[in-house]
Parts: C-alpha cells; structure tokens; sequence
C-alpha cells in the first residue's frame, strides 16, 4: 500500500509539474507575443517617426536651397544694378567739360548765399573761383569756394551756416538708384523689386 501511496504522489506531484510547466510554457508564448507585438509596433513607430523627420529635413532643405537661390539672384541682380549705376557716374564724369559745368551749375542753383563750395580734387582744374563767382553773380548770392577738398567723384557739396547739402555724384545717383531701382529691375529682369 505504500507503494501505491508513493506513486499517487508521485503521479500528482508530476500531473502537478506538467500543469506548472504548461502553464509557465503558455504564459512565456503569451509574454513572447505580446514582446513582438511591441516591437513590431516600436519599428513601426520608429519607421514612422524615421520617415517623418526625413520628410521635414528633406522639407527644410528645399526651403534652403530655394532662399539660397532666390538671395543669390538678388546677388546678382544688385551687381548689375551696381554696373548700371557705376556706368551712369563713369559717364557723368566723362562729360565734356562745358556739359559738365552746366551740371554743377544746375547743382548750384540749389546753394544760399553764404554758403560755400565743396568740390573733389578731380574737379580743381574745372570747377575754379570765377567760374563759382560766375554762378553766384548769375544768382545774385555769395558763394566761396573751398581750399580744401572733400572726397567724393564729382559734383559739389554746399556748407552753409545752418545744413550742408550734399550734391555729390554719390549723393545724387543714390537718389536716382532709389526712385528708378524699381523699374530698371522691371525692364531688365521682368519683375519689381
């Protein structure tokens, strides 16, 4: 009888293991899938969030590479800006000297009397005491020439007692740059800046 005591035990204490393992096997295959389901749904999210930040770089370069285009046009069409008005001042200068005397006298038109006349040194041999004695007679004002000169390309800067006016060539092709700029880029790239 005992041995059938002990094999009782035994087949139960085994029946018992059999449950314990099959139960450990079905929670390990429960774990195992629920692991790969979350891993298979990390690499989607993954691949997901891969795909998005690909999307918004590639998205950022292409905003990029366009304002580096569109800053290297403007680049560019201010350098040829530049060469126009670079000409216009190169041609001023190269008038002959009663065209450009009629020039500086139309600038002088704009002076009060007591004011005094800044030229560059470029103009020392052109731009002389009679002929600004000349001009101001014509305009029934004093005007003094300067001994000193001041550095600009051409035209005059007028030094009064209450402002200076600046009549020089930069001066004067800035203001026509800035109310022409517009429709010269109209004309020579079709379009309005």
């Amino acid at each position: 009888m005992e041995n059938n005591i002990v094999s009782k035990i035994i087949a139960d204490a085994e029946e018992k293991a059999a449950a314990v393992i099959a139960e450990a096997e079905n929670k390990a295959r429960f774990i195992r899938q629920k692991t790969d389901s979350e891993i298979d749904a990390l690499r989607s999210g993954a691949e997901s969030e891969k795909k998005k930040r690909m999307s918004a770089a590639l998205q950022a370069a292409e905003v990029k590479a366009a304002l580096e285009l569109k800053k290297a046009e403007l680049g560019a069409e201010k350098s040829v800006m530049d060469v126009v008005f670079d000409g216009a001042k190169r041609r001023v200068r190269e008038l002959n000297k009663n065209e450009y005397l009629k020039l500086v006298e139309s600038m002088l038109s704009y002076a009060e009397s007591g004011d005094t006349v800044k030229i560059s040194a470029l103009d020392k041999d052109v731009i002389t005491e009679s002929f600004v004695k000349k001009v101001a007679d014509k305009l029934k004002i004093k005007l003094k020439l300067s001994k000193t000169y001041v550095d600009i390309t051409g035209g005059v800067i007028l030094s009064g007692r209450n402002a200076d006016k600046n009549l020089s060539l930069e001066a004067d092709l800035k203001e026509i740059r800035e109310l022409t700029e517009p429709e010269a880029a109209r004309i020579l790239f079709g379009e309005v800046k």
